[in-house]
């Protein structure tokens, strides 16, 4: 799918931050991106804004699977009931990538792989300690606390393994007077980035939390819902001729 509104990090640049209802559609829409995945036993394990793309009516999708990891089952909390809309249809023959072949490792529940973005990774994939589907809450969690912050949670200096390690020592995450957050997104963002992976809720708690009170996640799936900014013009790369 062509997304002629290039990708979030676009719309964030450089320490921009998105209103509360902004951030939340964006943050519903990932959601609904990522239960899709889950439901089908996928874990993207590489949720960043260059990897969110928009589209020419101002919605968003998910993009970049070639460090998705692909698991035996399901996570056990769908109980294998049938979902009533999803974000779009996971078809294997659609896609060139190999995510939809479980490695040995994946078999068992769990991957062990450093892969990722570091900033964007899980303590556990930084640590090569087994990880699933928790691994994309966390960065969820990194994705809201950036739109609605204007910033990353660990600061925006933190390259180098080192850093990344101190950062995530932090006991808990720390807001500023100057975030002006309300309780419900400050919970939100605590309970996405909890350092231990099964602290944090998986998918479906996500959308039972007050943050997300107001949601029609129908309308969300099926880009049915108000955005609030549509890109003025659309994307057209440049291309480069090579020279004779």
């Amino acid at each position: 799918e062509w997304c002629a509104g290039k990708d979030l990090m676009t719309i964030l640049g450089a320490g921009h931050r998105l209103t509360p209802e902004h951030a939340k559609l964006y943050a519903a829409q990932l959601v609904t991106a990522i239960e899709t995945l889950h439901r089908a036993g996928i874990v993207h394990c590489d949720l960043k804004p260059s990897n969110v793309f928009l589209t020419k009516d101002g919605n968003i999708v998910l993009g970049d699977y070639g460090r998705a990891k692909s698991f035996a089952a399901p996570p056990p909390m769908f109980g294998g009931e049938e979902p009533e809309y999803v974000s779009f249809d996971v078809d294997p023959e659609a896609t060139s990538g190999s995510f939809f072949q479980p490695t040995e490792e994946c078999l068992q529940g769990h991957s062990t792989e450093r892969c990722g973005t570091p900033y964007w990774s899980c303590p556990a994939q930084h640590a090569g300690l087994p990880y699933s589907f928790d691994a994309d809450m966390w960065s969820l969690g990194l994705l809201i606390h950036r739109m609605t912050t204007g910033r990353m949670p660990f600061g925006n200096r933190a390259k180098n393994a080192v850093e990344i390690k101190a950062a995530y020592a932090m006991e808990e995450i720390e807001f500023q007077d100057v975030d002006d957050l309300d309780e419900d997104t400050k919970d939100l963002i605590r309970q996405l980035l909890r350092k231990d992976g099964d602290d944090r809720p998986h998918i479906l708690q996500v959308k039972e939390h007050p943050y997300f009170q107001e949601v029609d996640w129908a309308a969300v799936a099926r880009h049915e819902a108000p955005v609030p900014w549509v890109p003025a013009k659309p994307y057209v790369p440049t291309t480069v001729r090579p020279k004779l």
